[in-house]
């Protein structure tokens, strides 16, 4: 959302301030602390917000930026399903791609993925590397999905 920088009548129009907010509400667990990851990509020389992670326990299963959310893993049914390996599923020849236009007129209400090819190398190589990151951070092995 834009909102003028000041109140007065004579303030110029052009004058405006850019707000975002992102909420995000999920039953996190892992052993590692903002700090610690805010510190990792630091390290990195990467700006401390490019991405907001999406965990299952300690796994990194998605991630967004302003424009796109990318999701591995999503819950059916009391199950995590690894959409990434679908490819492994008889009749899928290839991972099931779940990425969304967080801008668009449609929202997540499907994915637009094969629309979007270098979006989905871009999120799937920065996923690869965040996940390298935050895995040296494990307490435990990961949680066994479907497939």
């Amino acid at each position: 959302r834009h909102w003028q920088a000041c109140g007065r009548s004579d303030c110029n129009s052009s004058t405006t301030i850019t707000v975002g907010c992102t909420i995000v509400v999920a039953r996190i667990s892992f052993s590692f602390t903002l700090k610690q990851a805010i510190f990792i990509a630091l390290q990195d020389g990467e700006v401390p917000h490019r991405y907001l992670y999406f965990f299952n326990n300690e796994a990194v299963v998605g991630m967004r930026d302003q424009q796109w959310k990318y999701l591995t893993h999503s819950y059916y049914t009391g199950s995590i399903g690894a959409f990434e390996k679908f490819d492994q599923l008889p009749g899928f020849k290839a991972p099931y791609d779940l990425l969304f236009d967080a801008q668009g007129v449609d929202g997540e209400s499907y994915s637009v993925s094969d629309r979007h090819p270098q979006v989905m190398s871009r999120m799937k190589q920065d996923l690869r590397s965040a996940r390298k990151k935050f895995d040296s951070l494990r307490t435990r092995p990961a949680e066994n999905t479907y497939p």
